[in-house]
């Protein structure tokens, strides 16, 4: 028994995070999973104001205001295995970047906001926000009210580099990750 024990609490330390992830994804709430499903979510926000949703991201901007934490988010495919987090690899040719903004109401430490870190998350569509590119133009993108989120504190290494060649090359120690939520979502304004 006590062998047993030993080695169901290597196996946790190895694989690191299955635990941490009971509810994603959510059973019944749709999940913005493929490109085809952002792009009919930006074409059409209005069939998607104030539905539930659940999708993947990368963190390129994060700012804390007094009403919690409004994120620039880079949307990346829905994982099949939510432990593994976000899927990065995909697809071999370059995508072009789905950006979205996400407004949270709670708190999320400074770890939690760096650029490059990867989530998942649960929340409602809010509609359509102005963005300003480099160029100088204005362009709508997405933006979800989050009730929960669970960040990979990666700080942009990929956690493919993590979770299947951390344990190959012993190059890097599991990454830490945290799930905030709150009890309603409130918008940005």
């Amino acid at each position: 028994m006590t062998v047993l024990v030993f080695l169901c609490a290597l196996l946790t330390l190895i694989v690191h995070g299955c635990a941490h992830l009971p509810s994603f994804p959510i059973p019944g709430v749709p999940i913005i999973k493929t490109a085809q499903d952002y792009d009919a979510v930006r074409n059409h926000p209005v069939q998607f104001q104030n539905q539930p949703a659940q999708l993947a991201g990368r963190i390129v901007h994060a700012e804390t205001t007094t009403r919690g934490v409004t994120f620039m988010a880079e949307w990346l495919p829905f994982p099949e295995n939510t432990y593994s987090g976000p899927e990065t690899r995909s697809t071999p040719e370059p995508q072009p970047h789905r950006l979205f903004h996400m407004h949270f109401s709670g708190t999320v430490d400074d770890d939690g906001k760096r650029q490059g870190n990867e989530f998942l998350l649960f929340g409602h569509m809010a509609g359509l926000e102005d963005m300003v590119t480099l160029q100088g133009r204005t362009k709508t993108i997405p933006s979800f009210n989050v009730q929960c989120i669970h960040i990979w504190k990666t700080a942009g290494t990929d956690l493919y580099e993590f979770i299947w060649m951390a344990p190959l090359t012993m190059g890097y120690p599991p990454p830490l990750e945290e799930t905030y939520c709150v009890a309603q979502t409130r918008s940005k304004n």
